[in-house]
């Protein structure tokens, strides 16, 4: 029991007018003094009454189970049909509000970690009629909410195309229009096309501007790298959902593609040439490990119980892919530099990079404009609020702030940036 806003005013002046009333013995202060505190005492009653009769508001459902994926708003209608109006509390992973014209609560979850959540009750909060004093009561609903991390539905996209054979399908590397060397035609000009590319000739014979288009070879190999480095558990999954998802999207080209994984300063396990499958396999058996370290089984995380063609997978893929780093490790290629990978001959490369951009900002600056100069293709993918896992709102501000200026340095040098992770129909890995 506690007073409303209005209350408290009214508890000021009744201490006021109690004060001036002793102080000049003035009878009509007491008087004014005595209404107020009555009226005070009568609210009491009132909205203890109330909340007494908030115990009677039937509640339907009265349990729910739901699984959404951290990060995921979901929203739970449950009717509520009680003789007064109330205003609900709500808490760190959700929100709860009372629509009387609809006698709903409307109960909002959005975790931010994995794990599973259990509400007991909803915390009810009603005013006395005079709106001067508030008590709480407890409606008894359950809510128990399993969330998932975000690298969850990769995992299992994943262990989809290792168990029915589509992690060695893709596209064949090819030719497209673009920036090669080999002449293949003229077109319209287009908004956005270089003005080096126009052909005066055809342009005066059309009276338009006409480009001249070129051939160039795509899919030539992928190398993707991953820095895990993270301010917090929600940037960690994120980034490790950005990693999959990048890693299905390059698979499924067909294309060769190396893996740079970069765990700490000066840490970097590198391999090379690895086909779709084995790519899929090193990339999904190195996160199972950093999944399970943090969240415990996998498997708990699956309902109903997951079938014995997953579960072997899942095995078969952790196998493989940890003896494949091993080896790697073995053959002392930790700590092979990410310069040397770009600067190697041979064709263009299409390179992502995937981290929090705030780590080594100056060595990524220095990388983006490194890869320009030599015609790497590079897309960099990065969490869309690190800020999240910062412990005061100053920290929160001082990265929200940095990562705009570097964000637009970034873009300024031409590279493409991609902020968050995608859902997993919505693969992409370069435009």
């Amino acid at each position: 029991m506690r007073p409303t806003q209005r209350g408290a005013r009214l508890v000021a002046a009744a201490a006021a007018t109690a004060m001036l009333s002793v102080l000049f013995w003035d009878p009509t202060l007491a008087a004014v003094t005595a209404a107020l505190l009555t009226a005070m005492a009568l609210d009491t009653v009132s909205a203890l009454l109330r909340s007494r009769r908030l115990l009677e508001t039937y509640l339907n459902p009265s349990a729910i189970s739901l699984r959404v994926q951290t990060g995921e708003s979901r929203t739970i209608e449950i009717e509520a049909l009680g003789p007064v109006e109330m205003e609900l509390e709500g808490g760190d992973w959700y929100s709860a509000s009372y629509l009387p014209s609809k006698s709903l609560i409307v109960v909002e979850v959005k975790p931010q970690l994995s794990g599973v959540y259990v509400l007991e009750s909803l915390r009810a909060k009603v005013e006395g009629r005079l709106r001067l004093m508030k008590a709480s009561a407890s409606l008894p609903v359950r809510i128990e909410v399993k969330a998932y991390p975000r690298v969850f539905p990769w995992i299992l996209e994943i262990a989809r195309m290792l168990g029915t054979g589509l992690a060695w399908q893709g596209i064949a590397p090819g030719r497209r229009t673009g920036w090669g060397d080999e002449y293949y035609g003229i077109r319209e000009y287009i908004p956005g096309d270089s003005l080096r590319l126009v052909e005066w000739k055809a342009t005066a014979r059309h009276s338009k501007l006409m480009v001249k288009e070129y051939l160039e070879e795509i899919s030539s190999s992928f190398l993707i790298v991953y820095d895990e480095r993270a301010p917090g558990p929600i940037t960690a999954d994120e980034l490790a959902a950005i990693f999959l998802s990048s890693v299905v999207g390059a698979a499924s080209t067909g294309a060769p593609i190396s893996l740079m994984i970069k765990s700490g300063e000066g840490s970097e396990l590198y391999l090379d040439g690895l086909g779709p499958r084995e790519t899929l396999e090193t990339a999904l058996a190195h996160v199972l490990e950093r999944v399970e370290a943090e969240m415990g089984g996998i498997y708990e995380l699956l309902e109903p119980q997951p079938s014995g063609e997953l579960v072997a997978v899942l095995e078969r893929t952790r196998r493989r892919g940890i003896a494949r780093i091993l080896a790697a490790r073995r053959r002392q290629q930790l700590g092979k530099r990410l310069r040397l990978a770009i600067r190697r001959p041979g064709p263009a490369l299409d390179l992502i990079y995937i981290g929090h951009v705030l780590y080594d900002t100056s060595d990524l600056l220095e990388l983006v404009w490194e890869a320009r100069v030599k015609g790497h293709r590079l897309l960099i993918r990065t969490p869309a609020k690190p800020w999240r896992d910062s412990r005061s709102l100053e920290e929160a501000y001082i990265i929200y702030t940095s990562l705009e200026k570097v964000l637009n340095a970034i873009k300024r040098t031409g590279a493409e940036v991609v902020i968050g992770s995608p859902h997993p129909l919505q693969i992409r890995v370069f435009s």
